[in-house]
């Protein structure tokens, strides 16, 4: 689980992934919140308001619904491939090959966070 916002050097899909913060469901309910009671039922009685809290919700719930799409979201480059069930193995074995090889650079992401690889190195254990 990444996103862009944790710069990862990779990051794969599959065509069943669903990318995405939280469903589409979930944020519908976050975004009408102060329409909603406790059991996430409309509080108005004006029924053309209901109809109006009814197609927001729907119009939320379905926006993020197709903005969970693995190939829009590659073409939007936040997944940089979708890659098929059957080429999952040989793409991550190939991923680990190449950090095998690769130089080392490390990445602190927060500088008060050690690893134990840190720890160990800094304390001669």
């Amino acid at each position: 689980m990444s996103s862009s916002a944790y710069d990862p050097v990779i990051q794969l899909s599959t065509p069943i992934t669903r990318l995405a913060v939280m469903e589409g469901r979930t944020l519908a309910i976050g975004a009408y919140r102060t329409r909603l009671d406790d059991n996430f039922e409309i509080i108005e009685t004006d029924p053309e308001e209901i109809a109006k809290i009814k197609r927001g919700m729907q119009d939320v719930e379905d926006r993020i619904t197709r903005d969970m799409d693995p190939v829009k979201s590659a073409s939007l480059r936040d997944t940089d491939e979708v890659v098929l069930m059957h080429e999952l193995r040989p793409y991550l074995r190939a991923m680990a090959e190449m950090c095998y090889q690769a130089i080392g650079y490390r990445r602190v992401k927060n500088p008060r966070i050690w690893s134990m690889h840190d720890l160990n190195a800094l304390t001669d254990i």
